[in-house]
């Protein structure tokens, strides 16, 4: 999604369509918190407002069925991709039981699985919420092999949830830049100060009102409005934001949740069988007056005359385009673009088929083409890829392959910037 179809799904702060009616409790989404949230802290974000705390994935929420939000759906229904690990529930499966996850011990709290990777599952996680808090760093990847720096995680995830609370009519999002975990070195606390102003913008692109709390700052600095309009923030979002934001300052300093000295520890999760997948992420420069859909289909031309000798691109005049040795008729890798779920801000094709792919309806691979809202950066992402090979074989080959491929295109990309 662009910026100029951000600013179409504009949310009107006054408008009674999000109105939370009289005597209704605001409903506050959490995504990145998890791990702090224990019971005495729930008591008191929920004293004034009901929460739905995004979790990661796991095997009992988990799902990969193309189901309400599967492929073909439009993308402005919160279309695409699925994401959990298993594919044994569909999604309208999962959102039924989710929003009956609810304890004796936390009524007001609602736990429900997300994938920040994937916007349908996102999507999902976030329906029923009026305002949402976003604590800039990355979850990190569940795949059995990833590629990827963790601020290219972080520019995904936040583009993922932002996308996702337009399309649920978030009214107001609230971004905690919290401070760097004492396991970060002095010589890398500038890349996590970088990487989170980066998630900020991402957030503010969507055209929502956004309001940063940042650690250390005043409270009368940030809790008055919000930093990119002039609407108050609700008192109940800026309260629990700043909650949130001292259990996370705690936590950094000596890995305790305030007030009640207990340790931060994640949740406790299910053992799960071990992740076959892959994640590659890498991060490109884009030429001027060019963008994602352009970077997706030059890719393609590219890799065809860069391995021409060996390989070939066969593309079907339409939405299929198939890696082939170049003496034979078989697929390396079947790619199948998705124009309902792209646009020039981000494309996506399915790996749909080809012998160096795994079929697996559990999964859906898929390789992605995002461009950083504001910015000419690209960055190129396959996601939830099985590959055939052994596994072993397949990481000193086909792994490495792919790494060298796009550092060349990266190359490639940097020298048509020079001459343009």
């Amino acid at each position: 999604m662009n910026s100029a179809e951000r600013a179409d799904k504009k949310i009107s702060p006054t408008s009674g369509e999000y109105s939370a009616g009289a005597g209704r409790r605001p409903v506050i989404a959490l995504a990145g918190a998890e791990r702090y949230t224990d019971h005495k802290l729930l008591a008191l974000l929920t004293e004034h407002s009901d929460l739905i705390v995004l979790t990661e994935n796991d095997d009992a929420y988990s799902d990969r069925n193309e189901g309400e939000h599967g492929y073909g759906t439009g993308h402005s229904a919160g279309a695409g991709y699925s994401s959990g690990k298993s594919g044994r529930r569909t999604n309208r499966e999962c959102s039924r039981d989710v929003c009956q996850n609810q304890t004796d011990s936390c009524p007001h709290v609602q736990r429900r699985p997300c994938d920040l990777f994937s916007l349908p599952s996102a999507t999902t996680a976030l329906k029923g919420a009026d305002y949402a808090i976003y604590l800039a760093h990355p979850v990190m990847s569940q795949a059995g092999l990833t590629q990827a720096s963790i601020a290219d995680m972080a520019a995904i995830q936040a583009d993922i949830f932002a996308r996702a609370a337009c399309i649920n009519g978030i009214r107001h999002i609230v971004c905690l830049s919290g401070p760097a975990s004492r396991n970060i070195l002095p010589g890398q606390r500038f890349r996590y100060l970088h990487d989170s102003l980066e998630a900020e913008r991402i957030l503010r692109s969507c055209r929502l009102p956004v309001t940063v709390l940042r650690s250390g700052q005043p409270s009368s600095q940030t809790a008055g409005h919000s930093e990119n309009t002039a609407i108050p923030v609700p008192i109940e979002l800026t309260g629990a934001g700043m909650t949130l934001l001292a259990a996370v300052e705690a936590a950094s300093r000596n890995d305790t949740h305030p007030g009640t000295g207990a340790p931060v520890q994640p949740p406790p999760r299910k053992k799960a069988k071990p992740a076959s997948d892959v994640r590659s992420v890498q991060r490109v420069v884009l030429p001027g007056n060019t963008d994602a859909g352009w970077a997706a289909r030059h890719y393609l031309e590219w890799l065809g005359s860069i391995l021409k000798p060996l390989i070939r691109i066969d593309h079907d005049g339409g939405s299929r385009y198939r890696v082939c040795l170049r003496s034979s008729r078989c697929a390396l890798l079947e790619l199948t673009y998705l124009p309902e779920q792209s646009s020039a801000a981000g494309s996506i094709y399915r790996i749909s088929g080809g012998v160096l792919t795994k079929q697996d309806d559990s999964y859906q691979s898929r390789l992605e083409f995002l461009q950083i809202p504001g910015s000419r950066e690209c960055i190129i992402a396959i996601h939830d890829y099985l590959p055939s090979l052994p596994w072993f074989l397949y990481k000193y080959t086909q792994a490495r392959v792919h790494l060298l491929v796009m550092a060349a295109f990266r190359r490639h990309l940097l020298r048509m910037s020079k001459r343009t």
